[in-house]
C-alpha cells in the first residue's frame, strides 16, 4: 500500500447511506455441487439396494464421476441421465413437501419408473436433482419405492416405503 492510500484510509470519514448498494461477484462451481448431489443419490442407492448395486453399470459410472475429476464435457460422453439445478420456485416433485419440515428439509427418494430407478434429491430449497441410478430395475426384484425426509434443524428423519407405482 502506498503512503497516499494509507493516509486516505487513516483519514477516512464515515459515510451514512440508508440503502447502500454493494457489488459482489459470486462464483459457483456447478460441477462441484452436481457431483455432491450425485454422490448423495449413489449413497441412497447403495443404502436401499444393498451390495448388489456395486455390480450395476450405472452405479459404476456414478462412482467414476464421484471419485475422478470429471469435467462437464466428459460427463456428457457418459450414458448417465441426470438433471440437477437450483430449486427456484417449484419442486419437480411437489408431493414430497412436508408442512412440518418447511424450509429445513432434505428429501431423498428412490423410485421405479418403467424399468429405470431414479433418485430425486432436494437440499433445503436450494438444490434439486433427478439422477437415473439404474437402467435395469429388474436387477432389484424386491425393491419398493423409498423416501427419506430429514429435518436439518432438529436432526430428525423419517423413512417411508411408497406403495404406489409410477
Amino acid at each position: 500500500m502506498s503512503e497516499e492510500e494509507e493516509k486516505q484510509i487513516l483519514n477516512a470519514q464515515p459515510v451514512s447511506s440508508e440503502r447502500p448498494l454493494l457489488h459482489k461477484q459470486l462464483k459457483i462451481d456447478t460441477i462441484f455441487y452436481k457431483r455432491a448431489i450425485i454422490k448423495i443419490a449413489y449413497e441412497l442407492a447403495y443404502y436401499w439396494l444393498g451390495s448388489d448395486y456395486l455390480n450395476d453399470n450405472i452405479g459404476e459410472l456414478l462412482r467414476l464421476i464421484i471419485y475422478q475429476d470429471f469435467q462437464k464435457e466428459r460427463w456428457q460422453n457418459r450414458s448417465i441421465d441426470f438433471n440437477i439445478d437450483f430449486y427456484r420456485e417449484k419442486s419437480w416433485f411437489p408431493y414430497l413437501y412436508f408442512d412440518n419440515y418447511k424450509n429445513n428439509i432434505h428429501v431423498g427418494s428412490l423410485l421405479k419408473i418403467n424399468n429405470y430407478l431414479r433418485c430425486y434429491i432436494k437440499i433445503f430449497d436450494i438444490f434439486q436433482g433427478v439422477i437415473t441410478i439404474s437402467n435395469d430395475a429388474s436387477l432389484y426384484p424386491n425393491f419398493v419405492n423409498k423416501l427419506i425426509a430429514i429435518n436439518s434443524q432438529n436432526r430428525t428423519s423419517e423413512q417411508f416405503d411408497l406403495k404406489y407405482k409410477f
